[in-house]
């Protein structure tokens, strides 16, 4: 289970800032993992789509901050990409932040 989880956030992480193309629908039934090869392989590519180089320079921005709970790099980082308006109030803000400092937990550290 841990094995096929880093294979697919391996596969994401090469999509997004390898190769600037990425498939927008991942449900499980995307996916195929070959037990006697012990690869996971994506399928269905009818949502995949290209994101420009900016793009993907800010999101990396983005997964930095938050593995490094960099708050104000994640929240300037949000508002220029347009995931914020700058209008949103304290709760918000804080959900933002607190979801976002969740999904940096696996790029925090080099450990297993």
């Amino acid at each position: 289970r841990n094995r096929i989880g880093r294979n697919i956030l391996r596969l994401t992480m090469r999509e997004l800032f390898t190769w600037r193309f990425m498939q927008t629908d991942p449900n499980w039934g995307n996916f195929l993992y070959d037990v006697n090869t012990r690869t996971t392989s994506l399928i269905d590519f009818g949502a995949a789509r290209d994101y420009d180089a900016k793009f993907v320079d800010g999101y990396l921005n983005i997964v930095w901050a938050n593995a490094n709970r960099n708050e104000e790099l994640l929240m300037e980082e949000s508002k220029r990409m347009g995931f914020l308006t700058g209008e949103e109030n304290d709760i918000m803000m804080e959900a933002h932040k607190m979801s976002g400092y969740t999904l940096g937990e696996p790029f925090a550290s080099d450990e297993p």
